[in-house]
């Protein structure tokens, strides 16, 4: 927990190089004491994918990648840490600009977000967001049109119509 604790003070303190070295120090331990399934394991690999988001996308992308595979596996595709993983390896492969299978990603990840989370949920939003995003740069600007007026819906609904974040959804 320690090592957590201080890859993320690196982090937050844009010192990359150290929060690499402390996170993949902790996983390493976490690792070997098969401390592998817990919310503390699954924030050191989201901690580290972040940090190698532009470093290493590919990388940052497998891990994602692993643990989705992992916790679906332990506890199925609607547990929250396994949909949340799902919507972080669309978001990279957007990064990536692998538009089919970030949209592939996606719309795997919508249905499981609103059935395993609840439609007023954040991550539905954010995932209704990106796959609109996702679908203007393959060209399907009408697809992309609907999916942002369902978020800005979602949005309006959940949060209000003076929140900054629909604000957002209108640009």
């Amino acid at each position: 927990a320690a090592l957590l604790q201080l890859g993320s003070v690196n982090l937050r303190s844009d010192d990359a190089t150290a929060a690499e070295s402390h996170l993949r120090e902790a996983l390493a331990i976490k690792r070997r004491l098969g401390e592998t399934d817990d919310r503390i394991y699954s924030s050191l690999v989201n901690d580290l994918a972040l940090v190698l988001r532009a470093k290493a996308p590919q990388e940052a992308l497998q891990l994602f990648q692993q643990h989705h595979a992992d916790l679906v596996a332990r506890h199925g595709e609607l547990h929250d840490g396994s949909i949340t993983l799902l919507a972080n390896i669309g978001s990279q492969q957007m990064r990536l600009f692998d538009y089919p299978a970030a949209r592939e990603t996606l719309e795997r990840a919508l249905p499981l977000a609103r059935r395993g989370l609840g439609e007023s949920h954040p991550l539905v939003s954010v995932l209704l967001s990106n796959l609109a995003l996702t679908e203007r740069r393959l060209g399907h600007h009408d697809r992309a049109a609907l999916l942002q007026r369902e978020d800005l819906a979602l949005s309006v609904k959940v949060q209000g119509p003076r929140h900054p974040d629909v604000g957002i959804s209108w640009l």
